[in-house]
């Protein structure tokens, strides 16, 4: 049976993947940080057997800790998908640094713990593969998106290496 890890499975890209992989029978580990946007995931995802996993991926244990997890519960993972991102709108000046920080934190090295955490579990059990979302945005820019596009742009050269 295949198993997919969807990290930033609460909404958008990432709900969407795992109702997709839900009807094609794959088994399910759906990671992000709100617990009840899970379950509400997970309920429409009833065909097939799902875990749980709350997840801040920009921690670097906590991602470490949802690939155990996966593998504990069912012995192996063949796909990670990470959609997980955040954004912040506004004149560069205006976001405050922390807001911007925090939407590299999530989307450049969230996206890059949960590589690392991937490909050393996929190295050991020798199959798998991994899906970073990217965007457009991490090859044109736009105007009021200055963290979310340089974090874009950022995790197009982290999967080009």
């Amino acid at each position: 049976m295949t198993v997919a890890v969807v990290v930033g499975a609460s909404s958008g890209i990432g709900r969407a993947t795992a109702h997709a992989l839900a009807q094609r029978g794959t088994q399910l580990v759906l990671a992000a940080r709100s617990e009840n946007s899970l379950a509400e995931v997970a309920a429409g995802c009833s065909s097939t057997e799902t875990l749980i996993v709350t997840v801040d991926i920009a921690d670097e244990e906590s991602v470490a800790a949802l690939v155990k997890a996966a593998v504990a519960r069912f012995g192996h993972v063949d796909v990670v998908v990470n959609t997980a991102a955040v954004m912040a709108y506004g004149k560069f000046e205006d976001v405050p640094a922390h807001v911007f920080r925090r939407v590299v934190e999530v989307d450049l090295i969230g996206s890059a713990n949960v590589a690392r955490a991937t490909l050393h579990q996929f190295r050991q059990q020798g199959f798998g593969t991994l899906i970073l979302v990217g965007s457009l945005l991490g090859k044109i820019a736009a105007p009021y998106m200055s963290s979310y596009i340089t974090s874009k742009w950022g995790l197009r050269g982290l999967t080009r290496i």
